[in-house]
């Protein structure tokens, strides 16, 4: 059951986070201190099974670090972290608006993080296990839509670059589960 909630977090991490211009996997550089996927460990096969979800978190993993560092899209990444959880309050508070040029590497990395999550998507329905598939499609039902209407926003002006971060990140939060994981810290505290 451990297990199970450890890999259901986690892939739904994944999703969230290369949707939101961040793959889990950005943030694990060391795999030793990744999450457990799940997947189980009775098995040859379920082995197999595992590392090939592994390198393909991996792989898209890769792609996301690459683009986060690359100077095509310096100028949305000087605006914004490229992962949620790095964005500051300094970012939060930015007032200001989408220039041209962040316009143009904006809308290259939105493109870039759709590819990379329906790629993500497209392997989790591969894999024919029924939870799997689930996130997939619930992540591609509930949660792109929330994503595309703040990236149309920010594009068209509508939202200033804070508000913009800041949606960024109480999406992430609450859709990887530490918005709940916050709170329950505050409350125990």
């Amino acid at each position: 059951m451990l297990l199970t909630r450890h890999r259901t977090l986690f892939t739904r991490s994944i999703l969230i986070s290369t949707a939101v211009v961040l793959l889990g996997a950005c943030a694990v550089g060391d795999r030793t201190n990744a999450p457990e996927t799940g997947l189980s460990h009775d098995t040859h096969a379920a082995s197999t099974e595992e590392q090939r979800f592994n390198a393909e978190v991996e792989r898209i993993g890769e792609r996301m670090r690459a683009a986060c560092v690359s100077p095509k899209y310096k100028p949305y990444f000087a605006k914004t972290a490229c992962l949620p959880a790095g964005i500051t309050d300094v970012m939060m508070r930015d007032r200001t608006k989408i220039t041209a040029a962040q316009k143009k590497a904006a809308q290259d990395v939105f493109d870039l993080t759709h590819t990379l999550s329906e790629e993500m998507r497209s392997f989790m329905i591969s894999t024919g296990q029924p939870d799997l598939i689930e996130q997939a499609e619930a992540s591609r039902r509930e949660v792109d839509p929330l994503i595309e209407n703040l990236q149309k926003a920010l594009l068209a002006g509508r939202i200033t670059w804070g508000e913009y971060n800041t949606q960024r990140r109480t999406l992430w939060l609450r859709e990887s589960g530490e918005e709940a994981k916050t709170q329950e810290e505050v409350t125990r505290n």
